[in-house]
């Protein structure tokens, strides 16, 4: 099993990262790791949204630019570790999901305008934690659930948290075992 690991976490010791190891330590397969923050990986501007149209009506996906979206699609299952940041993602994972929805690698569209999966994937695990509580209506991981759900018809996705771990009288390592107990 391929299995892409995509780490959006910035700090040394990030909780985050630490539960996203643990996960992967009980996974049987070939685990391939993305650090986003030491990858190519950059926002849309002008220039390169203009590149991405005239790729797709070429359907020439040559570019380096769709190399993040052929490794996502050919995964059989993704992992994402992303701290929960200002009520959402981290922009760096962002940016990489906006090279990863690209219409022709990862989706398509049917003659009908429907969406249809270009992606192998069978599972995707997003992994995040939280100094505080996360809302009921997480923006965070109902945007990722959305584009599983829209574009690359993943229909088995996990979602794993751990909030308030920094909340005073909260024993942050409890929490933390207490959801590794449930992987």
């Amino acid at each position: 099993m391929k299995i892409l690991f995509v780490d959006s976490t910035l700090r040394e010791n990030s909780r985050t990262l630490f539960l996203a190891k643990k996960y992967l330590e009980k996974l049987d397969g070939q685990i391939n790791r993305l650090i986003l923050a030491d990858s190519k990986v950059k926002p849309l501007n002008k220039q390169s949204l203009a590149k991405y149209g005239q790729d797709v009506e070429n359907k020439d996906y040559s570019d380096e630019m769709y190399d993040y979206a052929k490794e996502f699609s050919n995964s059989d299952m993704v992992v994402i570790a992303a701290p929960f940041y200002n009520f959402s993602i981290p922009a760096l994972l962002h940016d990489y999901l906006e090279m990863v929805c690209s219409q022709g690698v990862t989706f398509d569209l049917d003659s009908n305008g429907d969406y249809y999966s270009l992606c192998k994937i069978k599972k995707l695990v997003y992994i995040t934690t939280a100094g505080g509580y996360i809302p009921q209506q997480d923006h965070g991981f109902g945007y990722i659930n959305q584009l599983c759900q829209q574009f690359f018809k993943i229909k088995d996705v996990e979602y794993i948290k751990a909030d308030g771990i920094d909340l005073v009288g909260n024993d942050c390592e409890k929490i933390l075992a207490d959801v590794i107990d449930k992987f």
